[in-house]
């Protein structure tokens, strides 16, 4: 298993990356997805003991991570990773493997401007948008918020930061890192 940190101006970011045999180690029975799901959970649990987020760390009714002490959290876990992003203002976070799959699936969440400014048949660029959105699904927490409607994504400096106009909201500022999975931070404009 595999444990990273990086500080990204005021928001600390960690992450654990099991390998394939840490899987293996995983009580038969049930699905791979099941399995993994297991996996994930384990994963997110060993973060927020590592961030030292036990007992400070609640969910809402509706399942939204919070701190109690004041701070903010995000938290997400795909494939064999979980990752956790503590900051001093309201945050979302994301991640995501580049997967095929987008491509057929890119209608339900691409806004129209977006197939115009951009090229939907780049897996590189949908999952930014799929992470983007997500992310902000996260940081805005209003339940109906439309991915393809309601959430208008622009890429700026190349594909590492943008922008997210949400209807209703306002506007969030997005950051891109990763190598072999992409991860997207968002947080509100002007909050830094």
């Amino acid at each position: 298993m595999k444990f990273s940190h990086r500080q990204i101006g005021s928001v600390q970011f960690m992450q654990f990356t099991a390998g394939q045999d840490f899987l293996n180690k995983i009580p038969a029975g049930g699905s791979l997805r099941q399995r993994l799901r297991l996996l994930q959970q384990d994963l997110k649990n060993r973060l927020i003991a590592r961030a030292g987020l036990t007992g400070v760390l609640k969910y809402t009714a509706g399942g939204k991570p919070y701190l109690t002490d004041g701070r903010h959290i995000s938290i997400t876990h795909f494939d064999r990773r979980a990752a956790l992003a503590v900051a001093p203002f309201p945050i979302g976070l994301d991640g995501e493997i580049p997967d095929p799959r987008l491509l057929r699936v890119r209608h339900k969440f691409l806004h129209p401007d977006e197939y115009k400014h951009h090229n939907p048949d780049n897996l590189a660029f949908l999952t930014r948008i799929w992470t983007a959105k997500e992310a902000v699904y996260k940081l805005v927490g209003r339940p109906g918020l439309s991915s393809a409607q309601d959430i208008h994504v622009r890429l700026t400096a190349g594909m590492s930061i943008g922008i997210a106009h949400i209807s209703g909201v306002g506007e969030a500022n997005l950051f891109w890192f990763g190598r072999d999975a992409v991860f997207c931070l968002a947080h509100f404009a002007g909050d830094e």
